[in-house]
């Protein structure tokens, strides 16, 4: 329909058709899962790709209805077509200041984990026992003060979620290099001091939808450029899996990629054994988690929200195994398990449509609409999309912080007027 590879259902369908076939294939041992929660997980799909297709619909026929076709947010589509310079591209509406001080911030808390990291590597242990001691699974030498540890959580990590994506925007669009180089720096010190291999995957799908953005902007040079960057990202994620004690890349990308569809089955089996059902709690968690902060802060307590608390966090409080006969396996849940803990089938229907429409309507106004200030929220919702798989990031808390950070950024700059077009009109 679209003739893009970026659309969110492709991402969406792309990645669960890619879960669900290498599952069936059970290598490895790998003991499989149920017909019924296959199906579960297929509806799911469909009703995400109905809320797509409904709300682009809608805004297709608003579009012709205000009779705008030739002036889209600003942007000419004749001038699009005719693949216009990036210096005729509309600004970016960000507060370039605000976004500094933001990545001091976190350029501080980086260099602070890379230290502590490194520090512990010189002594003998291997990049994968500091991932697993700073992730709180194991005991060792490296020490970490538990404020900085909240602090790189809930600030760092969540506003690199921001900055990552706004740098490599600005990379293309070859602006604000300064911002660009120093959030290179901090991105790579967090490779350096966690050993992640998401966060390599990250800047190479961001990479590969800007370029679908820009691409027709772009020099034959700008392209090899990102080809080796891709290159690189790829040979980066197999060193680190094997540096954190993965020899077997094949066996540990199958298993990644297939045991969150027993994890959401299982797992489930916890709240509904508890007749536990959350009424739309686990699905937009991060309102009620800070409600029951304020609740225990007052000493008043509701059992409703210490069993939704607990069975957020069970899939990573409660590892499962058996899955397969041998190896430590991620926690991964699913987005479909919170969606399930709320309303059950009905859950699954309504928010992945939910889930759908929200990407819809970021996809329509940066994409079909040739918006680069929309572009960035549609990154953030690339992640979610991708990895659906492993939680519903929507409702994750350090997801609220990245929206929250994005939309200081956007609220602080220009008049209140051109906020209101770059951002929803």
């Amino acid at each position: 329909m679209h003739r893009n590879i970026c659309t969110p259902v492709v991402f969406f369908a792309g990645i669960w058709f890619i879960v669900l076939s290498a599952g069936s294939l059970r290598l490895f041992g790998f003991s499989g899962y149920s017909d019924k929660t296959a199906i579960l997980i297929t509806v799911g799909v469909f009703f995400f790709a109905a809320g797509v297709y409904v709300i682009e619909s809608l805004m297709d026929w608003s579009d012709k209805r205000k009779n705008i076709s030739g002036t889209l947010s600003g942007c000419d589509i004749k001038l699009h077509r005719n693949c216009f310079r990036i210096s005729e591209w509309p600004e970016i509406s960000l507060n370039m200041s605000f976004l500094y001080i933001i990545l001091a911030l976190s350029c501080i808390g980086y260099l602070y984990f890379a230290y502590y990291s490194i520090r512990a590597m010189s002594t003998g242990l291997s990049i994968g026992e500091v991932r697993e001691n700073l992730l709180g699974y194991t005991e060792n030498s490296v020490i970490i003060n538990p404020i900085f540890d909240a602090f790189y959580t809930y600030f760092c990590s969540p506003a690199m979620a921001v900055l990552l994506p706004v740098a490599i925007i600005f990379l293309f669009q070859n602006k604000h290099k300064k911002f660009v180089i120093i959030s290179a720096l901090c991105f790579l010190l967090g490779i350096v001091s966690r050993g992640g291999r998401m966060e390599i995957f990250d800047a190479l799908l961001i990479s590969i939808v800007c370029f679908k953005f820009y691409q027709c902007t772009l020099s034959r040079r700008t392209k090899r450029i990102l080809l080796i960057f891709i290159v690189c990202g790829v040979i980066g994620m197999s060193i680190i899996t094997i540096a954190r004690g993965n020899a077997q890349i094949f066996r540990n990308v199958y298993t990644y990629f297939t045991i969150s569809t027993p994890m959401f089955e299982q797992y489930s089996q916890a709240f509904v054994q508890a007749d536990y059902i959350s009424y739309g709690g686990a699905t937009f968690y991060p309102f009620f988690y800070l409600l029951n902060i304020v609740f225990n802060i007052f000493g008043e307590h509701s059992a409703y929200l210490d069993r939704l608390v607990y069975f957020v966090g069970y899939p990573q409080n409660t590892w499962i195994s058996g899955l397969f006969p041998e190896g430590d396996l991620n926690a991964f849940c699913s987005e479909f398990y919170f969606f399930y803990m709320d309303f059950r089938v009905f859950g699954i229907i309504l928010f992945s449509f939910m889930h759908g429409a929200i990407c819809s309507f970021f996809y329509v106004r940066s994409f079909k609409q040739h918006n680069p200030t929309m572009l960035i929220w549609y990154l953030l919702l690339v992640h979610s999309m991708f990895f659906s798989f492993v939680i519903w990031r929507l409702g994750n808390t350090k997801f609220f912080v990245s929206i929250t950070i994005l939309l200081v950024a956007q609220f602080t700059v220009g008049s209140k007027r051109e906020i209101y077009r770059n951002i929803f009109l």
